[in-house]
């Protein structure tokens, strides 16, 4: 079984991501949490139009595995951490396996999905970010590449099993595409073909970028992504910042003009947004706004007093006053912006999630 192939080599391959999903582990346990259920009892069996399938395996290299993302809960929609009931591997597969598991055929394909992320986010709506890879083979051990699924959904309804039905919806749709490939595959000549550590190798080299893997942050400021990726901010040494209609520039010794990603002071990281600098921390293998929970807690606590919910606002981010000395003296102003924070690079969605990571693609705000 490839499930069982995974958990002999994972120990041996991925002891960096392992050890931070295990330290991650401990600090969830003391979040205010809610479960995502997928369903004991699903619908049963494949559609007609299928080919023979002898098994759906389930391998993940998702950034957090001991998170979802956040939800809410209760009469107030109280925003929590969304977690999976069981290890997320085990999440997925046994629910696969209650769907599918009387319906395989042992001459059929063998089926191995890699989930490479998944995020749920409720705000306006219920939203599922689902990014995975299917890969096939005739004889469950050299697999080659069949189809890829990177798509967000939304369910605009906000009662129900809306988490689990966009789940549902997801793995549905990564199933179509496996089996309209599934259907050329048979007849093709399958030469480029992997193992299953070799593929899950591959795709935890994303993990190996210098802010990922070093143990001490360089303090300085980042002009773009792929210096805070590599752990690298070219800038150390500088004039003061000035904020230039809402916009922070970096004027540099050698009289340039940087609007820069973000900065590192002392080991903490800010994301520059507008004319704020927004605290970001690691979390598992991703970095997501620090006190997310508390904060968006806060300000709908603080709407329902007022009855006021306006289109923008929130309390991310501190005004920038200036930077600049040895140690670039970091000094914030103690008034919390009043803007949300809003996804913006979705473009077939009418309405935008709200931000709360970094999508580590390109440094953009995601949910």
């Amino acid at each position: 079984m490839i499930v069982k192939t995974f958990y002999l080599f994972a120990a041996l391959l991925f002891t960096n991501y392992l050890n931070a999903q295990t330290q991650e582990n401990k600090k969830t346990a003391k979040e205010k949490t809610r479960e995502i259920y997928l369903h004991k009892n699903p619908d049963k069996g494949f559609s007609e139009n299928t080919v023979p399938i002898a098994e759906i395996n389930i391998i993940q290299t998702i950034p957090d595995s001991t998170r979802l993302g956040y939800a809410t809960r209760g009469f107030n929609t109280i925003a929590v951490t969304a977690i999976p009931d069981k290890p997320l591997t085990e999440y997925f597969q046994s629910y696969l396996n209650r769907k599918y598991l009387k319906s395989y055929d042992k001459e059929g394909l063998h089926l191995l999905w890699l989930i490479k992320n998944i995020r749920v986010n409720q705000s306006s709506g219920a939203f599922l970010y689902f990014n995975a890879d299917a890969y096939m083979s005739k004889d469950g051990k050299a697999y080659s590449f069949s189809a890829g699924l990177d798509t967000v959904l939304v369910k605009s309804s906000m009662t129900g099993d809306i988490h689990y039905l966009n789940i549902k919806k997801a793995f549905d749709l990564l199933l179509q595409k496996s089996i309209d490939k599934g259907k050329e595959f048979i007849i093709a000549d399958t030469t480029n073909s992997f193992l299953t550590q070799q593929i899950l190798l591959k795709e935890q080299q994303k993990f190996n970028w210098p802010i990922y893997t070093d143990s001490i942050y360089k303090g300085g400021i980042y002009k773009d992504f792929k210096e805070f990726l590599n752990n690298s901010p070219s800038i150390n040494d500088l004039k003061p910042v000035v904020i230039n209609k809402n916009r922070i520039v970096v004027i540099t010794n050698q009289k340039d003009t940087v609007v820069p990603w973000g900065i590192c002071e002392k080991g903490e990281f800010y994301k520059f947004d507008e004319n704020k600098l927004i605290p970001i921390e690691k979390q598992g293998n991703e970095f997501i706004m620090s006190d997310y929970i508390s904060v968006i807690n806060k300000l709908n606590k603080n709407k329902r007093n007022s009855g006021l919910y306006p289109a923008v606002g929130r309390g991310f981010g501190n005004d920038l006053i200036v930077l600049g000395g040895e140690a670039l003296g970091l000094l914030l102003s103690k008034k919390m912006s009043e803007k949300i924070i809003m996804v913006t690079s979705i473009s077939y969605l009418e309405t935008q999630p709200e931000a709360c990571t970094i999508d580590m693609r390109n440094g953009e705000w995601f949910f």
